[in-house]
């Protein structure tokens, strides 16, 4: 990963965090993308926000 702004250890240690309080979630790298977004990413972004939708 080439991401300057953020460190890939840093994202990975976020999902941990999150499950030690209950939160189910996935870790998900996109190779190459450095500090930026994909198409692929805002896909993955329109679903997280359609179950946070359908959950409230």
């Amino acid at each position: 990963m080439a991401d300057r702004t953020v460190l890939f250890e840093a994202g990975q240690a976020g999902p941990p965090l999150l499950e030690k309080a209950g939160v189910s979630c996935e870790f998900k790298a996109y190779p190459g993308l450095g500090h930026s977004i994909s198409n692929e990413e805002l896909r993955n972004l329109e679903w997280i926000k359609s179950r946070l939708q359908s959950s409230s």
